[in-house]
């Protein structure tokens, strides 16, 4: 009897540890949409007080898609690790947010390969603080700052954490983009560079990330009363640079989604 409870015990503490990592995201995410909001209120305070138009919210993208994801994870060369590498191209469940400057996104996925369960899960925001000018016309270029934030887990439920993929990250990123706003629909697009700050499971094991997110949308506005139809793609490719290499990795990844604008 003692001796079933330590396995159990074994099999279960490495599932709290990675639970522990998501709620550690997750709060951290929370601090982020927390500052996200303070600077938006800002931003609006700053233009009613101004004599310029405020943006017609009408035109803003507000949505909530989803769709499916097409995912490359694999070690890079620097990666010459002796156990257990994840190699996985699979395609996942996504999901995302879009109230503009705010993108929130999911993918999702859990696949046998080799007859090992194998679970995917990316979870990601992106705020962009506009830099710039604003026109009055129906172009208007867009060149954010943008501060970035990603939880990614490639994990096997019986591993041990420290034999998952577990890679948290928190960085900024400098793009340029453009909303074409005319009267019943809006098109835009996003391309920002990003770089980060990244640990593996939230431990000592750090490193950078680095790449590019890009995302666009089309939204036909006020089909039904206030709502619309939102199309959505975005795609993103990241390389993890660990001091330790068996946490060195390249994340290629694209999205289509479909929606309610509101």
């Amino acid at each position: 009897m003692a001796l079933k409870n330590r396995i159990l015990n074994q099999k279960t503490i490495p599932t709290l540890k990675s639970m522990s990592s998501v709620v550690k995201f997750f709060l951290l995410s929370l601090c982020l949409s927390f500052l996200s909001s303070s600077i938006g209120f800002a931003q609006i305070m700053g233009q009613e007080s101004s004599e310029e138009p405020v943006l017609n919210e009408k035109k803003s993208l507000s949505s909530i898609e989803a769709g499916i994801s097409f995912l490359t994870l694999e070690p890079r060369n620097s990666n010459n690790f002796d156990g257990f590498i994840f190699d996985l191209n699979r395609n996942n469940l996504a999901i995302t947010l879009h109230q503009n400057p705010l993108l929130i996104f999911l993918d999702y996925s859990s696949a046998s390969k080799n007859n090992v369960d194998i679970k995917f899960l990316n979870l990601g925001v992106r705020f962009d603080i506009p830099i710039g000018f604003s026109t009055k016309g129906l172009f208007t270029p867009l060149f954010p700052l943008s501060i970035y934030s990603d939880f990614l887990l490639s994990s096997i439920p019986d591993n041990i954490e420290s034999d998952n993929l577990s890679i948290s990250s928190l960085g900024i990123g400098v793009g340029i983009g453009f909303i074409y706003s005319p009267k019943h629909f809006s098109f835009g697009a996003k391309l920002v560079p990003v770089y980060a700050f990244s640990t593996q499971a939230f431990s000592a094991e750090s490193g950078s990330s680095k790449g590019i997110t890009f995302n666009s949308w089309l939204v036909f506005h006020n089909i039904l009363n206030q709502y619309g139809l939102a199309l959505g793609y975005r795609y993103k490719y990241i390389i993890t640079d660990f001091s330790e290499n068996r946490f060195n990795y390249k994340v290629n990844m694209s999205a289509i989604t479909l929606g309610v604008s509101f």
